[in-house]
């Protein structure tokens, strides 16, 4: 289940992190400046290719959280503070919106008749299409959160490829695929990818600990070594 608001962000992400303002113009004191559009000229299409499964929909979020924030720190962080990051945390901010299958945007709802979809329909890029008519709360971005991206159809991919050939202003795409290859070639070759590092097996294994995992190898082996789906399998009702 999809989140808004993602917890500190795993340690090997800071890294790239980095790298990522780095690359558009900012270090150290003018991350702030950077993150708030004054100082640099960001992408409008991200993509985030998450192949080790190292917690791409975590950095993007926080990628989004900084991008939507009023006043991000030095670090590329969002303030936590501020009234973006209020809305943020509510899991009210209009601005944040998630193109992500049923099935993340609901988590396992065993009453249901009917198996809610893995895949992101035609009809949820359209919704999104919509919004970009709308203006932002105050006057600020849109982000546009893209998991996983292999989980677009052709024809729902095709009109988000329509969308990403000519972005409104302000508007970014942040699009996360553990599959990238996978991913329609016309969409990747918009974006600007991030390649996210493979994590330890001392650094997944502490990660989970943080988290409250209990037997954090157990659940590594079960996910196949990638650390999100260990997490997420654990807090998950069909797997305890």
């Amino acid at each position: 289940m999809i989140s808004p608001l993602p917890a500190n962000l795993q340690t090997w992400l800071a890294a790239p992190m980095a790298q990522f303002w780095q690359a558009h113009g900012a270090n150290g004191a003018n991350v702030a400046s950077a993150a708030a559009g004054t100082s640099c000229s960001l992408p409008q299409t991200i993509g985030i290719n998450d192949a080790h499964g190292a917690g791409g929909a975590a950095f993007a979020l926080a990628l989004a959280h900084t991008l939507l924030c009023e006043a991000p720190t030095e670090q590329g962080r969002a303030c936590g503070t501020c009234q973006q990051c209020r809305l943020l945390a509510a899991g009210n901010h209009t601005d944040l919106m998630l193109l992500v299958p049923e099935a993340l945007q609901l988590g396992f709802m065993p009453e249901k008749e009917k198996k809610p979809s893995k895949d992101i329909k035609i009809d949820q890029v359209r919704a999104i299409e919509g919004q970009f008519n709308l203006s932002a709360q105050r006057g600020g971005r849109k982000v546009v959160f893209v998991f996983p991206a292999e989980n677009l159809g052709s024809v729902p991919a095709n009109a988000l490829l329509k969308t990403l050939e000519e972005p409104p202003p302000n508007t970014f795409f942040l699009i996360v695929s553990a599959r990238w290859q996978q991913v329609l070639p016309t969409i990747r070759s918009r974006c600007v990818s991030i390649a996210l590092p493979a994590p330890t097996a001392a650094e997944k294994t502490a990660w989970l600990q943080d988290k409250g995992v209990s037997h954090p190898q157990r659940w590594l082996e079960i996910a196949s070594y990638r650390v999100d789906a260990a997490a997420d399998m654990a807090q998950d009702p069909l797997w305890l």
